[in-house]
């Protein structure tokens, strides 16, 4: 992703801080408006970090630093402004990483609200499996996160109307070191680094970018990696159509064991009516499910 994209195509979040306000209702319905998830305090504070990206000729890896050390600065202001030793996950820097998110999947109408449904999938596969819900609560974060190393990918091949040719691949793969690299550093973001970094291995150990195998593999990671390829399947791409929820449920039970936890993909099965419903109207399902179990998430 660009930073010219955060720049220009999100530039409808300065309606809301603009206004002495920036009240919750209007932060629903712009982001309503591109088509985006309606997660709990959504103030897109993402303006604020804005200020240094503004040249449109930075380099991939001059974006993923400067991304970076934003956070950083938020996550410093954020401990004096909270005074608390304990994160606050409804504070303003965990409204930039909300916004971090619709940012990376509205740059693509084929990805918009992607990272918004991998976190929904994650919480209902880790509410079956009797997750706590201070484990919850980071997953919720690292699966927002978990492709935000893609700031450090170029356009043309995130882009890419055809297939990726394998020196494409190789580049595209390493948005999982990337993500790592971004939120490194910073304390309230340190335990979902082998999430983000881990989400792309697989049970057989083929997957990247550390070729981990099995119960190796960060436990929440392989929750978000069957999240993740389920939504990648059933999404509509510009060079394949979209699988239907049976066909996708079909290829997950015919990778248990190979590309996935064999234990956690048949849990996923189990609930895949969940899984429809959540599909087929994520942000009813979210309100009427899960909006009461985040709320309630103590600080």
């Amino acid at each position: 992703m660009k930073i010219n994209y955060i720049n220009n195509q999100i530039g409808f979040s300065k309606k809301v801080l603009s206004t002495k306000e920036k009240s919750a209702n209007t932060s629903r319905s712009l982001c309503a408006q591109q088509n985006s998830f309606q997660f709990p305090n959504y103030s897109f504070y993402l303006v604020n970090f804005k200020s240094n990206l503004q040249e449109d000729d930075l380099t991939d890896e001059e974006s993923l630093n400067i991304l970076h050390q934003r956070l950083v600065e938020l996550n410093k202001k954020s401990k004096t402004d909270n005074q608390t030793s304990k994160p606050n996950l409804k504070g303003p820097f965990y409204d930039v990483i909300k916004s971090i998110a619709l940012a990376l999947d509205s740059e693509d109408k084929y990805t918009r609200g992607h990272s918004m449904r991998v976190t929904l999938y994650s919480i209902l596969l880790a509410k079956e499996l009797g997750v706590s819900q201070t484990d919850i609560e980071k997953l919720e974060i690292a699966s927002l996160l978990h492709d935000i190393g893609k700031v450090g990918i170029s356009e043309e091949i995130l882009q890419k109307p055809t297939g990726l040719t394998d020196e494409e691949y190789e580049i595209m793969k390493t948005h999982s070191e990337n993500a790592e690299k971004i939120i490194t550093g910073i304390k309230k973001l340190e335990n979902i680094i082998p999430i983000v970094r881990h989400h792309h291995e697989r049970w057989d150990g083929r997957g990247y970018p550390d070729k981990l195998q099995g119960e190796e593999i960060p436990f929440f990671a392989r929750i978000v990696a069957l999240a993740d390829t389920y939504d990648a399947m059933t999404s509509t791409r510009s060079y394949r159509k979209a699988l239907s929820h049976d066909e996708a449920i079909k290829e997950i039970k015919k990778c248990a064991g190979t590309q996935f936890d064999p234990i956690l993909a048949e849990k996923f099965i189990e609930i895949q009516n969940k899984i429809k419903a959540a599909k087929e109207n994520p942000d009813e399902f979210y309100l009427k499910n899960l909006k009461p179990l985040l709320a309630g998430s103590s600080n």
